[in-house]
């Protein structure tokens, strides 16, 4: 008889090991390689990390750069004036190169160069379909599970990290030993501002 229930305890444990893996349900790891599948955006429209070929092309040579937060960079601003993009150029990196990027509505921030943005006519949409206004479920299905996550009266924040390196995905051809990326929602679950990339030391 506890033969039996043996078995059949295994068998059970057995099942409901395969039935999480067929269903995506991902293992959970420790401190920063928690994220199960990561999934990391290298894009904005046809803008990609450090890569002065894709800028050049995209925002031609002569790109505007601009002292802020004692650092330099180049705000992209949507056709219908609704959303900004911030290109940051971190000390080290080639000219047009850029390492991070934030995207929010926010155009008014204090202490924000006065020089106006450049205006393009495509979507601040990154390469796995993250925009301003998707809803917080739909991210979490993209990224799976963040590494932390916290919220205030007016935002949820969810945070990935993890070194590229560790990792068989194109990000690891960045050579940079560590990338973010940090989601904002309103307190409806809606995406309001995003930034991605590598962050400077």
């Amino acid at each position: 008889m506890k033969t039996k229930l043996l078995l059949l305890a295994l068998f059970a444990a057995a099942w409901l090991f395969a039935a999480g893996h067929s269903m995506g349900i991902p293992p959970v790891r420790a401190g920063k390689d928690r994220v199960a599948s990561p999934d990391p955006d290298s894009s904005l429209g046809p803008i990609i990390l450090r890569s002065q070929r894709s800028t050049s092309a995209a925002l031609g040579d002569n790109i505007p750069m601009e002292e802020w937060k004692e650092m330099y960079c180049t705000r992209l601003r949507s056709r219908d004036a609704s959303q900004l993009a911030v290109l940051w150029f971190h000390p080290g990196d080639g000219s047009g190169a850029f390492s991070q990027i934030d995207v929010s509505h926010n155009d008014h921030v204090a202490g924000m160069p006065k020089r106006e943005p450049i205006i393009v006519d495509w979507a601040f949409v990154t390469e796995s379909g993250i925009a301003l206004g998707v809803h917080y479920n739909e991210v979490i299905k993209a990224k799976g599970r963040p590494t932390s996550n916290w919220s205030t009266n007016q935002n949820i924040v969810v945070k990935y990290e993890f070194s590229p390196a560790k990792w068989s995905h194109p990000a690891a051809r960045f050579n940079m030993p560590d990338y973010a990326a940090t989601y904002t929602f309103s307190q409806d679950s809606i995406l309001t501002a995003f930034s991605f990339g590598f962050p400077y030391p």
